[in-house]
């Protein structure tokens, strides 16, 4: 990682401090060398070119050269297939899936240059959701009817429960004409406000 050769005397010299994980350049420094010694660990005394903006410097220990490398880190990115964002933490060019470009919507597809809403995705989407609460609403509404025949047929209902029945009988029947195919625009029946 140097051009550094050991000597019989002591000397000072200009170090270049390398980070230990990438070998990236962190900071300048003078180093004394007591004789018959070598440089500190993660460092070169090979000067750096200049720095310049978007890359780190890097020292191939192998090459004993500096070389650009991008640095993207801290930069936040969207994946373009999942839409997840994610910050980069590494050197190096950014991934190829993802994009500077944030998606507008849970539906958005990537199309290579921008986000496109994928329409019939949201449709679907709020479909299936259209159908599980209209399920959902059904349900409710036939448990609270079988319990209310339940007391008319045993005789034990009041007049209370009478009407509660008449309410839910045509709440169900009003859910049973709902065109959950207009979702997200679904005009839901008003539920009956006497339990």
């Amino acid at each position: 990682m140097t051009t550094f050769k050991f000597s019989n005397e002591d000397q000072t010299l200009t170090i270049y401090n390398l980070s230990s994980d990438t070998n990236e350049l962190i900071g300048v420094g003078d180093c004394f060398v007591p004789a018959n010694t070598g440089l500190p660990a993660h460092c070169t005394n090979i000067k750096p070119p200049k720095a310049k903006a978007g890359f780190a410097l890097v020292f191939d220990a192998d090459t004993n050269a500096w070389q650009y490398i991008a640095d993207h880190r801290g930069e936040i990115r969207w994946n373009t297939q999942s839409r997840q964002v994610q910050e980069i933490y590494a050197l190096g060019d950014v991934p190829i899936d993802t994009t500077e470009k944030a998606p507008t919507s849970d539906f958005d597809l990537w199309d290579g240059a921008e986000w496109v809403r994928d329409t019939q995705a949201e449709k679907d989407f709020h479909t299936e959701a259209a159908v599980r609460e209209h399920k959902e609403r059904i349900n409710l509404a036939t448990d609270r009817i079988n319990t209310l025949q339940d007391a008319i047929d045993l005789e034990m209902a009041t007049d209370f429960e009478v009407e509660s029945l008449k309410a839910w009988r045509k709440y169900r029947v009003l859910l049973s004409r709902v065109d959950t195919s207009k979702a997200p625009d679904v005009d839901w029946p008003q539920e009956p406000s006497i339990a």
